[in-house]
């Protein structure tokens, strides 16, 4: 029996240690956008598509706010509500920092601890009015907007480019055009 806690100890370690660690990219990844101005993504988002690992299942409307914080990194604060009309909106604050050097195109999150996460922003738009969100997985995609409205045309070439840059888009949820 001791045995056995001492393994499961040592499992545990290695565990924690190894979510601690740098580790590689998997491939299948979508591609980083050009390099980009984090000074020009702070400000309110409209989370207009996203699947559930980056919109909670549940939500019916979200909105992003980037805040860009210098060397000290990029604090991402989203808040989002629940279909029901008298659903409460529900908020969380993430602090993500670069991690490809100046051209501030893959940040990293620590969400759960010792988790570490990866966001990629596939593209953002010349004005800054579109950008697209990848993330640790092919399946990891959101599409944010300036404006809380868009026309269809111009949510489905967003779409295209998602796809286009190697996220999985089969799980995208389009969601209400406020996050109010």
């Amino acid at each position: 029996m001791r045995m056995r806690k001492a393994r499961l100890a040592t499992l545990l370690a290695a565990a924690l240690a190894a979510g601690c660690a740098a580790r590689p990219v998997p491939d299948g990844l979508p591609e980083a956008a050009a390099p980009l101005d984090p000074a020009s993504l702070a400000g309110d988002w409209q989370v207009l598509g996203a699947t559930a690992r980056l919109a909670p299942g549940d939500a019916a409307a979200c909105r992003v706010a980037f805040a860009f914080r210098g060397e000290r990194g990029l604090l991402e604060t989203r808040r989002c509500r629940g279909a029901a009309a008298d659903a409460a909106e529900g908020s969380d604050e993430t602090l993500l920092w670069s991690v490809d050097g100046g051209a501030h195109r893959r940040w990293r999150t620590r969400g759960v601890w010792p988790f570490v996460h990866e966001r990629r922003f596939v593209y953002a738009s010349t004005d800054y009015r579109y950008l697209l969100l990848g993330g640790d997985a092919p399946g990891d995609a959101a599409i944010l907007a300036r404006e809380a409205e868009v026309p269809e045309w111009i949510y489905a070439g967003l779409v295209a480019r998602l796809a286009a840059s190697g996220c999985d888009v089969t799980a995208l949820r389009r969601l209400a055009g406020t996050g109010r």
